[in-house]
């Protein structure tokens, strides 16, 4: 039996949040670093470095409910609990 550090894995609930993209951030040919914001956030929880959000993106018409929309995973990097309404993600 080991005496170091357990590794527990937390799963959230998943939850649909409507945010706003507030800006996006060019850091590598390959790699974006997306702000978000919304009231949507108030709740919001990343507790280690390999957290991520599945960002769902309307077609250009606004709909979500597609069979295929586009989604991809991010990493969150920064949130405030204290403004709850701002994540980098």
């Amino acid at each position: 039996m080991s005496n170091g550090p357990q590794i527990r894995r937390v799963r959230h609930e998943t939850r649909f949040r409507r945010l706003t993209v507030q800006q996006v951030e060019s850091l590598t040919p390959s790699m974006l670093r997306v702000t978000v914001c919304g009231e949507d956030l108030t709740g919001f929880v990343s507790l280690g470095f390999d957290d991520h959000v599945k960002l769902v993106f309307p077609s250009p018409g606004g709909d979500l409910r597609l069979p295929s929309p586009v989604m991809r995973d991010y990493t969150p990097r920064r949130y405030s609990a204290a403004t709850s309404t701002r994540a980098s993600l």
